[in-house]
């Protein structure tokens, strides 16, 4: 999945879920996983996990336009109010 950052219309960072550790989302979920237990922890229901992210993040203040597309899946954007 192909990713883009638009800040105020343009383009300010790119990624793809290729680029992910272990090889993609799912995978490095399942490291998390495997490491927790040979620790002695574990997963359970109710956590959050965030795999990470697919480009680098930019700065953006008040009032600024943020849009996130991902290729074949849409996009989603927002306004930074005060």
């Amino acid at each position: 999945c192909e990713t883009t950052l638009k800040v105020n219309g343009q383009t300010v960072a790119k990624g793809s879920t290729a680029r992910c550790p272990a090889g993609g989302p799912l995978e490095a979920v399942a490291w998390l996983a495997n490491h927790l237990n040979n620790r002695g922890l574990m997963l359970r229901n109710g956590h959050v996990v965030a795999t990470g992210q697919t480009c680098m993040t930019r700065d953006f203040g008040v009032g600024d336009s943020v849009e996130a597309g991902f290729s074949g899946l849409g996009s989603v954007e927002m306004v930074v109010a005060p």
